[in-house]
């Protein structure tokens, strides 16, 4: 399993942001319902970390070549999705950023943890350091508007040098995703493609019981798995299964053609977001209406 640690955008991106809460109970439009503040930190995290894996997916099934490493195409694609939801419904485009903010959050607050824990650091694993996918989704949302997020370098310590670059970052990362979808993106009359269940195996604990009931009335899984099919044709059927593991994991295993989101990653996030860090790290987006 690979160890969770918690690149076009126009008019073509179009073909792959549609994966943001939609409630099963409103309607194309309307607002999603609100979230206390746990919930929302919590569904974001769970939803940033399903982009993630299905990236995987699609790069694995689609054979489509990487350059670099493969976890920080995944981080690429998941957060310029989130970045730019306003190009499929403006109405989910403020979730969108609650929900990648609550990601950057919950690195932060992770490293934080671990390294006030004394928790070994490992140089070794295939993600970068998660204190570093922080910062690097904060330089791709500055550089997704520079005007708008002015303010966000200097909130979270980016020193100007680093922050300059990040309009280019972000552009190149465009780039990338419009390749993606122009090569590999479904056409029209391109087949179907497979089926993706989703199950939910008995929840060892209460609390990931009420994050998994929040995450089936949310629509979040349903609507991504809705998306992606529309916009991938998917070769071969797979499944995408909560359940328990023993650790706070999420992964893709090709071999068994299974997405696993184990329970104690939901666990871990309600605990996480329930912090004073995970707290005082939301002022850092707080921005203008």
């Amino acid at each position: 399993m690979n160890l969770v640690r918690p690149v076009v955008v126009g008019a073509v991106l179009l073909l792959l942001m549609p994966l943001t809460v939609v409630s099963q109970s409103t309607g194309p439009g309307e607002q999603p319902p609100p979230l206390d503040r746990e919930m929302l930190f919590v569904l974001g995290n769970i939803e940033y970390v399903l982009l993630h894996e299905l990236a995987h997916v699609l790069i694995g099934d689609l054979d489509i070549p990487v350059i670099g490493p493969e976890e920080n195409a995944a981080d690429y694609i998941a957060t310029a999705t989130l970045i730019r939801a306003d190009l499929f419904d403006e109405s989910r485009a403020a979730r969108a950023r609650e929900f990648l903010h609550a990601t950057a959050n919950g690195l932060a607050t992770s490293w934080d943890f671990s390294v006030n824990a004394g928790q070994e650091i490992q140089y070794w694993d295939s993600h970068s350091l998660t204190i570093q996918r922080f910062y690097q989704i904060i330089c791709l949302i500055y550089g997704s508007n520079p005007e708008r997020f002015a303010q966000l370098p200097a909130r979270v310590g980016m020193p100007e040098g680093r922050a300059t670059r990040c309009p280019g970052e972000f552009a190149r990362a465009e780039r990338s995703l419009r390749w993606l979808l122009e090569n590999y993106g479904r056409k029209p009359g391109d087949p179907e493609g497979a089926g993706i269940q989703v199950e939910y195996e008995r929840a060892p604990t209460r609390t990931s019981q009420r994050v998994a009931d929040e995450l089936q009335a949310s629509g979040i899984i349903d609507n991504t798995i809705r998306r992606l099919r529309e916009r991938f044709t998917i070769r071969e059927p797979f499944q995408i299964t909560f359940r328990r593991c023993g650790q706070p994991q999420a992964a893709w295993i090709p071999s068994d053609r299974q997405l696993v989101i184990c329970y104690e990653l939901l666990d871990n996030y309600f605990a996480l977001g329930r912090t004073r860090s995970a707290t005082n790290r939301q002022t850092i987006f707080d921005e203008p209406d």
